[in-house]
């Protein structure tokens, strides 16, 4: 999806629920515990990646 993106192992994040913002799943701090697939995001990509979470 995003090049230089490096995919690491799964991993389970706690402290946060799955809500759906405009069609796309997002985490939500909550009681619940996620897992799912991990990216490292070099610094650079950043910017890409925010344009197309459309992140203000």
């Amino acid at each position: 999806m995003l090049k230089g993106a490096q995919r690491d192992r799964d991993g389970i994040v706690d402290g946060f629920i799955e809500i759906q913002h405009r069609g796309y799943p997002m985490l939500q701090r909550g009681d619940g515990a996620i897992s799912g697939e991990v990216y490292w995001v070099p610094e650079p990509c950043w910017p890409a990646l925010d344009d197309w979470e459309d992140v203000a």
